[in-house]
């Protein structure tokens, strides 16, 4: 089992968010991989944001490969959220501020049990320039 890292990530609201992640010594080839965006941790109905695993660039988690760096396998992994998503996120209740939700990436390795392998904010900072 593998105990959950905290990376708090930063988005910019009115553009696409991409932000890749590097997971080493673990070979994710086959394994099911989600992550969410919520406005707090254990808020239940639907998320914000559902990012399930998927093949393209939709929104979702995205499994980009396996590689051998040195004597290590490292598997390469993205997360997608397109700008009408971004732009739809709640905005925070001073106008022109920033706003913290969380998010959270479960990992299910193929024959294995899921668990939370990352997790932390999610700050969706304010802009000027409107892309839509």
């Amino acid at each position: 089992m593998i105990t959950g890292l905290r990376r708090d990530l930063i988005a910019d609201r009115w553009v696409p968010f991409v932000y890749s992640i590097d997971i080493v010594a673990v070979n994710l080839v086959g394994a099911d991989l989600r992550a969410q965006v919520r406005q707090y941790n254990d808020e239940s109905g639907a998320p914000l944001i559902d990012m399930p695993l998927v093949a393209s660039a939709a929104n979702g988690v995205r499994f980009l490969g396996v590689n051998i760096v040195g004597p290590r396998i490292v598997s390469s992994i993205q997360l997608q959220i397109d700008q009408p998503t971004m732009a739809a996120l709640p905005a925070a209740s001073d106008a022109g501020c920033d706003v913290d939700l969380v998010w959270d990436l479960i990992v299910t390795p193929a024959n294995d049990l899921p668990g939370r392998w990352l997790f932390g904010t999610f700050t969706v900072r304010a802009g000027a320039t409107h892309n839509g």
